[in-house]
């Protein structure tokens, strides 16, 4: 396609050297050239008032560009071709055409200092007509301002007939018009030459023209083959200048995608120098533009897995490693990388894509919810001493403290965890649990701190992050913390000092930001004393404690939670939120709830679920083989409506606690260590409930011997 292109300008070319030397450039010029000259002057007077045009007087290019100023009803007669163009419309033309006016400008200057010695016009129009520049030598100058000839002006076909600019716009080629060729009478003073410049798609970008004097053109002959050249020359310019302007918006939109994705992203070249890297994987690995991976020293790891990749050329994805930052901070991350192959599939580089594994972490967290649920909100109840815990641990909330939670199960120890972390500033942190009882032994370190590649047979390729490492950022609830060996509760201590693990197998250190709220179903003194538990972790972790009360301990709190219950699984099963009465309630407060609020729930649970059929199991359910009076009546459990719960009054349940504890003290003889086992609640419960119904001990003093 380009030979075939080149061929017809070789062609075109040589066909107008020939007609200029044929017509300007032999001995008989003058004669020769007003013969020719009066032939198409007396076609163009007959064509502008009859219409009609002889065959052959003139060339077929401007026989079509006659008839077009014709249609277009140009003025054959016209002074000049000034137009009111707008000052906003100019400066928008040449706003939008200041690349091709840069371009140009050298070669229209050398083109200039070429023909300097003779009489001529160079002008340089947009793709519309539109006049930017004009160069002008000798008393041309005035002749063209005259016309209006000048920048800010439209030179179209429309506007000015036929003339070589024109006409090259119109057509999209090159061509020499002399004298009487042109269609208006003002232009018939010379003989210009016109040139499309085209644009990167092969579209009209602007036209160069050269006009002067017919009768200095025989001192130009050549002067179509420079216009050609210097068209072309601009053309070639131009379009290498707006591929690079492209390239470089291009590069300009890369480098934003590239600074606005959250992972890391380095683009190597095959020796491993990098081409490209965004402000992220700068921070994670310290290195710049220009850089060698294998120079990097802090990059150790990081350069093995990748010179493997280089070597095999095969991409990967999700391997970890660790990176080094220019503070000397470790990074564990992961990477993904893929080769880049020119067209023959030869190996040029590689993209990698760096992925910070506390980012992946916390983003899987949220997406398969390792997050906490219950805020204090969710908390339910109305005992003085269960609403102490709740406030002593709202208050902790604020700060990054330890806390130890005891109770036993099914009281909400969790539940409690989970509000604390959603009241403290880690809220938008995961939140881990972890039951130490449920881990096995040899499992336990690798399930906690994690393991590196290799550490074990059968450990995950590219390793596992521990319980630790996954709740960076949030809090790690770890329940049933009595059941953890001694070994480990050692390990534990140093990584709480330390505030980093080190991953079974590894020989690393990552940084954590973890805070840790503990539980347990035992007291942890007792652990203490049995040599069960370290002193030195308990201190650690024990900076604020709550035991939560049992169920038993806080009776008056069981209507609001049987109502709470029974209205959570109505609404889950569609049915009417209703409760049982009195008397049945009464029942409830009576039982022990060794399950504490969990067996609650469940009870709840099932009365919702066997509806009408409860009378036949009611004989074996545990509430009635705990009621305290055998010679009751079998009760049908009937239902009412929630405001029945309103008026149910613990009066006679608080008399009859009251007795049942003065009546233990008095059988210990005062003993309250003996009287609050007797009970089967701590000295501290019992203490409470003695200032709560005035009870006092008087100590009976016995008298010696005389």
């Amino acid at each position: 396609m380009l030979e075939n292109d080149l061929s017809s300008e070789s062609k075109r070319l040589n066909l107008e050297k020939e007609r200029a030397i044929k017509l300007f450039g032999g001995d008989n010029f003058s004669i020769e050239y007003e013969e020719e000259s009066q032939r198409i002057r007396s076609a163009w007077e007959r064509f502008v008032e009859t219409g009609e045009l002889e065959a052959g007087v003139v060339r077929e290019v401007i026989a079509s560009s006659w008839k077009r100023s014709r249609e277009f009803g140009v003025d054959p007669n016209i002074k000049d071709i000034y137009q009111q163009v707008p000052d906003d419309e100019k400066e928008r033309r040449l706003r939008n055409s200041h690349i091709l006016c840069e371009v140009a400008r050298p070669f229209l200057e050398n083109l200039f200092v070429s023909l300097t010695k003779m009489e001529f016009a160079i002008a340089l129009m947009d793709n519309e007509g539109f006049i930017l520049q004009v160069f002008y030598t000798g008393v041309i100058k005035e002749v063209m301002d005259e016309i209006g000839v000048v920048p800010g002006q439209f030179w179209t076909e429309e506007i000015m007939g036929t003339t070589a600019p024109t006409i090259a716009l119109s057509t999209g080629e090159p061509v020499q018009v002399v004298g009487e060729e042109h269609w208006c009478e003002i232009a018939k003073f010379a003989t210009c030459v016109g040139a499309p410049i085209r644009g990167p798609e092969g579209n009209i970008a602007g036209i160069l023209d050269i006009s002067s004097r017919y009768e200095l053109a025989g001192d130009h002959i050549h002067t179509y083959g420079m216009v050609l050249a210097a068209a072309k020359a601009i053309e070639t310019q131009l379009q290498l200048r707006l591929a690079a302007d492209k390239l470089h918006i291009s590069h300009g939109y890369l480098n934003a995608a590239l600074q606005s994705i959250s992972d890391g992203l380095i683009i190597l070249n095959k020796h491993l120098e990098v081409v490209q890297i965004n402000n992220t994987a700068r921070r994670l690995t310290g290195l710049n533009i220009s850089q060698n991976l294998r120079r990097s020293v802090q990059n150790g790891m990081m350069l093995e897995k990748i010179s493997a990749f280089a070597h095999t050329q095969k991409g990967f994805s999700g391997t970890e490693t660790i990176c080094k930052n220019n503070s000397g901070t470790d990074k564990r991350v992961l990477i993904d990388a893929e080769p880049i192959k020119d067209s023959e599939k030869r190996y040029v580089g590689a993209v990698l894509v760096l992925r910070e594994l506390k980012q992946v972490s916390k983003l899987a967290q949220k997406i398969y919810g390792a997050s906490a649920i219950y805020t204090f909100d969710d908390i339910i109840g109305e005992d003085p001493e269960f609403r102490r815990c709740v406030e002593v641990l709202k208050q902790a909330s604020d700060s990054d403290a330890p806390i130890i939670i005891t109770g036993e199960s099914g009281t909400g120890k969790e539940m409690f965890a989970q509000a604390v972390h959603n009241h403290s500033y880690r809220r938008d942190g995961p939140f881990i649990p972890l039951n130490c009882a449920a881990i096995p032994r040899d499992l336990f370190e690798s399930e906690l701190f994690g393991y590196d590649e290799g550490a074990f047979t059968g450990a995950k390729r590219g390793g596992n992050p521990g319980k630790f490492e996954l709740a960076d950022g949030g809090t790690i609830f770890l329940d049933e913390i009595d059941s953890m060996s001694l070994d480990m509760q050692a390990k534990l201590l140093r990584v709480i000092e330390e505030k980093r693990v080190s991953r079974l197998g590894g020989t690393s250190f990552i940084p954590i930001d973890v805070r840790i709220i503990a539980a347990s179903r035992k007291c942890l003194e007792e652990c203490i004393r049995e040599g069960t538990f370290r002193d030195d972790l308990y201190y650690r972790i024990n900076v604020v404690d709550v035991n939560i009360p049992p169920l038993r301990e806080r009776r008056n709190d069981i209507p609001l939670l049987a109502s709470h219950f029974i209205k959570k699984y109505s609404k889950l099963s569609s049915g009417k939120a209703r409760i049982p009465h009195a008397e049945t309630l009464n029942t409830l407060r009576a039982y022990e709830w060794p399950g504490n609020v969990r067996e609650l729930s469940n009870w709840a649970e099932r009365l919702l679920a066997i509806g009408d059929g409860m009378e036949s199991s009611r004989k074996t359910n545990s509430l009635e083989q705990n009621k305290r009076d055998n010679n009751e009546k079998e009760n049908k459990i009937e239902v009412a409506d929630v405001s029945d719960l309103e008026s149910l009054k613990p009066h006679k349940l608080d008399e009859a606690e009251a007795l049942i504890i003065r009546e233990s003290i008095a059988r210990n003889n005062g003993k309250i260590t003996e009287a609050a086992s007797d009970l089967g609640i701590s000295r501290s419960t019992l203490y409470r409930k003695m200032a709560k119904y005035n009870i006092k001990v008087e100590k009976k003093v016995e008298k010696g011997p005389l």
